[in-house]
């Protein structure tokens, strides 16, 4: 499974979300006396490529990042509403992808776009190719021209190693209002490869696969593999091969992003950027996990890593570390979900405050960090169970002025209903 994730678009698994309530406005501002990041002396290492004594050295504990607290930079934000719930799946520089919350007993789910520029939304594929044979679909990506999409029959929690997995892709046409006929990419069972990791970049989509547990089938893949096939010509290439596992794969900047286990037998990742056209790794970075396991995905730019671990090996809390060439260290205990935006780091955090008179409450922020100036702040702060909970999407790449979240809430009012926000956030320049 992806570290920290799962492979479903779904991200609960290793987070708490609450029921959540009607949507409320949220004031864009600063609030003094919000939980800050966390304070002390700033530790100075670079991301280095590990190494074995980097790796048994990992579980040291890393030392707070030294930050004061300021006011939010200038934003703009459009909110995009929808009836229904839905999950952000993948999103690409005119569109986002979601799944429908309402799903048949085995998973499936419907596929909406939804055209970040103009609004305009339409559900492209109602179901699963293979419904008819109990397959669902938990795994979405896009660009501006396909959706890919993974449909599984199985239970993975009784059955793992005996589930079938399908990997599919469709054009986008009539300006995200359709999509063209799916086209199979790949397919296996879970005793023979586990179920992909897919990004699409332009044309092509990568996707790969690590080794299942039996060594007895035919087919049985060892290690990882990435391979990738052009989308207009059916071309496939095998992009990347390795004897060692990944734990999670994404895409920034034209690039892909792996967190690869060191060796087979426990957590410590290091994170490559990896060119797409031949397969080259163009960078390294150590995290420095240790026995921690990373949670949803690494992010990266230029020289920079942010990064999430689990504080404990069946918990859903998190801390929430950055490193570059200057400044290593925890950011915010209860981080999550980091996304690089220009010259910031906008991220998750939920945690429990106790009120004035000491009722415990959850309090949910967007928070944000400027590793040039060393200070935080706070976009937006709720409470899940009467706003709804804000999610930016786990798996989004540096952009240079935007990042999108979304809140998919129940609707408190008689009538109201079930309704999705789409929320689009740019940093004035």
């Amino acid at each position: 499974m992806e570290a920290g994730a799962g492979r479903s678009c779904r991200k609960a698994s290793t987070r708490r979300r609450s029921a959540v309530g009607i949507a409320a406005a949220v004031a864009l501002a600063v609030l003094v006396g919000a939980a800050g990041c966390a304070k002390g002396t700033a530790a100075s290492s670079p991301p280095t490529k590990p190494n074995a004594s980097a790796t048994q050295a990992a579980a040291e504990a890393e030392r707070p990042i030294e930050t004061s607290e300021v006011a939010p930079p200038p934003m703009s934000v459009k909110d995009w509403p929808m009836p229904g719930r839905w999950n952000l799946c993948g999103l690409s520089d005119r569109f986002a992808a979601f799944t429908g919350t309402e799903t048949t007993l085995f998973g499936d789910a419907p596929i909406l776009l939804l055209d970040l520029q103009t609004g305009r939304r339409a559900v492209v594929r109602a179901h699963a190719v293979n419904r008819e044979k109990l397959y669902g679909v938990v795994g979405l990506r896009c660009s501006d021209r396909w959706i890919v999409w993974e449909e599984l029959r199985g239970n993975e929690q009784k059955e793992p190693y005996d589930c079938q997995w399908k990997l599919y892709a469709a054009k986008i046409q009539d300006g995200g209002a359709a999509v063209s006929e799916p086209v199979l990419l790949d397919e296996s069972i879970t005793s023979i490869q586990n179920r992909p990791l897919f990004a699409v970049i332009g044309d092509e989509v990568f996707w790969m696969t690590n080794s299942a547990p039996s060594g007895h089938q035919d087919g049985t893949l060892w290690g990882s593999r990435i391979k990738a096939r052009r989308l207009p010509d059916g071309e496939v290439r095998t992009v990347f091969e390795s004897d060692t596992n990944i734990a999670t794969m994404s895409e920034s900047e034209g690039r892909l992003v792996i967190s690869q286990h060191v060796d087979n037998k426990g957590e410590a990742v290091v994170v490559k950027v990896i060119d797409p056209a031949n397969g080259a790794v163009l960078r390294e970075y150590d995290p420095r996990n240790g026995s921690s396991r990373i949670a949803h995905f690494p992010k990266v730019h230029g020289s920079a890593l942010t990064w999430a671990v689990l504080d404990e090996p069946d918990s859903d809390q998190t801390t929430l570390l950055y490193a570059d060439e200057t400044t290593r260290g925890v950011l915010e205990g209860d981080g999550i979900d980091p996304v690089m935006v220009g010259p910031y780091v906008f991220y998750e955090t939920l945690r429990v405050e106790r009120t004035a008179g000491g009722e415990p409450r959850e309090i949910q922020r967007i928070r944000g960090f400027d590793p040039a100036h060393k200070t935080c702040f706070t976009l937006y702060e709720s409470r899940p169970a009467t706003d709804g909970t804000w999610q930016i999407w786990l798996a989004q790449g540096y952009d240079a002025k935007r990042f999108v979240m979304v809140n998919d809430t129940s609707g408190a009012e008689a009538g109201a209903g079930d309704k999705t926000i789409v929320r689009v956030c740019e940093v004035e320049q």
